[in-house]
């Protein structure tokens, strides 16, 4: 496959590789040569016994440099280059398929001054495209050139407000600027102080993106204050804070040519994430916490990994990505899903088939409902991200859901891991419907206060949290307060107890609503190997769709009654009624025993049983989970670690056995030359399946930096839903020069 940019990167980095010999004064210098090979082929056989035979075979050179040299005391150069081809090819069922990836960037960077006063000039430029060929036919794919260049200057005196400034501008496009063709100025000014026991800040930026093909372009201003306060009184008796961030922006809005779309953002208050495991339902479970979603960098991973690596090790469970929104009368129709790296088409077409992809809403971040697409789901290959088009929906809480990637689509050891980096939520509408000005102020603020009523003996603790949230459009102002009280108190050597009751006064845009939460720990450790907790939470909670109420009790014990022995039992049982007049019930108990009879070896056992029950008018349903599993580890010697377990579980009155082997030799664990030899089988009768993945690794290190490695694996699994057969052969070459 011939191509006019083929040699770009040498070419590329000849500056400064030519810069090299005369670099004297250079603090550092150094230049990466990385050459790799994969090779697989994958047989694939279906339920009806038609089979399908794919090879797949892969060079990938990669050259790095890079220069950093101090000119004058205060001055200082940097320079980064790097150049990436990837030659790529396959044959399915005898129709061979190629590609060619060619990639470069170059980076440099000139900064002066000191830690009070500096300045950075910097410049930014890449080119990224891949050609394929299929059936005799070239297709050129999408080139993609991006450059930056900006400056940013910073002024940090003591005692004095701290400023940054920054001034950049971004293009992005095609060759033929026929598909993207976008550009970005950017000015930003920030000042900062620091006072007694509280911060000032304010920002000021504007950007001006240009879309050339959609038709618009945009100019926006915004101001930004915040301030920052918490203190002590009394002798810590009493502590309080409050902070505030508010913002003025003012949006222009101009139409180049008719019938463009914009992207009109829903910026979410919290990135949510979770994973359906062990019999949990889309339906009703509760996500945690997960920042790295909207925290606006869409480079490192969020722990959530959809790539092979997960199904080819027997984890399937779906994962569940979302968002709470701090709005409930702004609509969402689309849901953008960015992931760490471009995907290849037989990935692309994977995750974009039908039924891959689903939503789901909800007010609590507990029940959800589904919520059906409103088209098909697309992949972006300029910004890595799918595109769940969505019915305009406004509710609290948003989520899509997505299984692993599967093991069977492909065995490029590229996918093996695909992290979800962000989530991002938006209106695309038509550009014409926005042209115009539109002036938005907004702020938050929030307060807290604790006061210590007693201290010695029994500790009575008041609370109080606000939060306030005002608007010049849509819903104009949203609020929570809550007043609590918390008790603390030993009542014994052996006992101690604590409890809290609080209230929450809200409205979220969805009118006036009250929730009194209701909690209380009861602790006994007699001795420091043995110790049980016996907890209730209450909650009744008042909204526009009626009251709901819930009591739930859980008893937690543990024993570690002889050096070696571990147990820990718990009991639960909860009852509520939702604000639709359903009734639902649950009730639990799970015990586990760990035994370490000898250092090297380690012996585990699980029993846990769980009730659903709901009951709705005269309909009343019942699910039962039951789980058995035992598992055992053992490491003879540092170079040999086995592990084995089986588990038996019920759901829905069937059993169903999942068994796992896993054993690694590692003779040489360390230094110069590292060998070792994985082996895993999984048995899991639901499907009547067995997978098992086996194989060697080989690394030589054989000087600083500079080594070889390699690796072969053989992959198989079977289910009544067909086999699957997959063996990769891959090797690694780096060198610093």
């Amino acid at each position: 496959m011939s191509s006019p940019r083929r040699g770009a990167g040498l070419a590329l980095l000849a500056p400064l590789l030519a810069g090299l010999p005369g670099a004297a004064g250079a603090q550092s210098v150094s230049l990466r040569v990385e050459p790799s090979y994969t090779y697989s082929d994958q047989r694939s056989t279906d339920a009806s016994g038609r089979a399908t035979q794919q090879y797949l075979t892969d060079w990938d050179t990669k050259l790095s440099g890079s220069l950093r040299q101090e000119l004058f005391p205060l001055l200082r150069f940097y320079a980064s280059g790097n150049y990436e081809r990837d030659l790529a090819s396959s044959s399915t069922e005898g129709v061979a398929a190629e590609s060619q990836r060619d990639l470069w960037r170059l980076y440099g960077r000139l900064s002066a001054g000191d830690a009070i006063l500096n300045g950075i000039l910097d410049y930014d430029r890449s080119r990224d495209g891949i050609d394929t060929r299929s059936g005799g036919l070239t297709t050129p794919g999408l080139v993609l050139e991006t450059q930056r260049f900006g400056a940013s200057a910073g002024w940090r005196p003591e005692g004095l407000p701290r400023l940054d400034l920054r001034l950049s501008r971004s293009e992005q496009h095609d060759p033929q600027r026929a598909l993207v063709d976008q550009t970005a100025d950017l000015a930003q000014l920030s000042l900062s102080q620091e006072l007694r026991k509280a911060q000032a800040t304010y920002n000021f930026s504007y950007s001006h993106p240009v879309d050339r093909l959609n038709g618009n372009e945009v100019h926006l201003y915004a101001n930004a204050v915040g301030f920052t306060w918490a203190d002590t009184f009394l002798d810590g008796r009493v502590g309080a804070g409050a902070d505030y961030q508010g913002s003025q922006t003012t949006r222009r809005l101009s139409v180049l040519r008719p019938g463009g779309t914009i992207e009109s953002r829903v910026p979410p208050v919290q990135g949510l994430s979770g994973l359906e495991s062990g019999g949990v339902l889309p339906t009703r479970i509760t996500l945690s916490g997960n920042p790295g979603l909207i925290d606006g960098d869409t480079g490192p991973g969020a722990g959530i990994n959809i790539g092979y690596g997960p199904s080819r090790a027997g984890d399937t469970d779906p994962r569940e990505i979302g968002a709470r929104l701090a709005d409930l009368t702004v609509p969402v129709s689309t849901l953008f899903v960015v992931v760490d790296r471009p995907l290849s088409a037989p990935v692309v077409a994977a995750f974009t088939a039908g039924g891959v992809w689903t939503a789901y809403q909800s007010g609590d971040n507990v029940d959800w409902t589904p919520v059906p697409l409103a088209g098909p789901v697309t992949y972006d290959v300029v910004q890595n991200r799918f595109q769940i088009p969505l019915p305009g929906t406004a509710a609290l809480y948003l989520k899509v859901v997505v299984r692993p990637l599967g093991a069977a689509v492909t065995s490029d050891t590229r996918f093996e891991t695909i992290q979800v980096t962000e989530i991002q939520l938006a209106n695309l509408v038509p550009a014409q419907s926005l042209a115009g000005r539109l002036d938005t102020i907004q702020g938050t603020a929030n307060a807290n206060l604790r006061v210590d009523i007693l201290r010695s003996g029994p500790r009575l603790t008041y609370d109080f949290q606000s939060f306030l949230r005002h608007r010049n459009s849509g819903t104009r102002l949203t609020y929570s307060i809550t007043n609590g009280l918390s008790l603390d108190q030993p009542l014994s050597r052996v006992l101690a107890l604590a409890a809290r009751v609080d209230r929450t006064d809200a409205d979220l845009s969805q009118g006036h609503e009250a929730a009194h939460h209701y909690s209380a720990r009861l602790t006994a450790q007699p001795i420091p190997a043995a110790s049980a907790t016996l907890s209730y939470v209450g909650q009744h909670q008042e909204t526009r769709q009626g009251t709901s109420i819930s009591n739930g009790l859980l008893l937690f014990a543990r024993a570690e009654p002889y050096r070696g022995i571990s147990t820990t039992a718990n009991l639960t049982w909860a009852t509520g009624r939702q604000a639709t007049g359903e009734d639902t019930r649950t009730a639990g108990a799970q015990v586990a025993t760990t035994l370490v009879p000898h250092p090297a070896v380690s012996l585990s056992g699980t029993y846990a049983y769980q009730e659903n029950g709901t009951r709705s008018g005269a309909v009343d349903s019942v699910t039962v989970v039951q789980r058995v599993e035992g598992g055992v580890t053992a490491a003879p010697f540092q170079a040999l670690y086995l592990a084995a377990s089986v588990a038996r579980a019920e759901a829905q009155g069937r059993w169903n056995t999942i068994a796992n082997f896993t054993g690694t030799l590692s003779p040489f664990p360390g230094g110069e030359l590292t060998l070792s030899f994985h082996y895993t089988e999984t048995l899991d009768t639901t499907n009547d399946g067995r997978s098992r993945d086996l194989g060697p690794y080989l690394r030589w290190t054989f000087r600083s930096g500079a080594f070889v490695e390699g690796t072969y694996s053989f992959t198989e699994s079977n289910s009544r839903a067909g086999d699957n057969r997959i063996r990769s052969a891959a090797a690694r070459l780096a060198v610093p020069l």
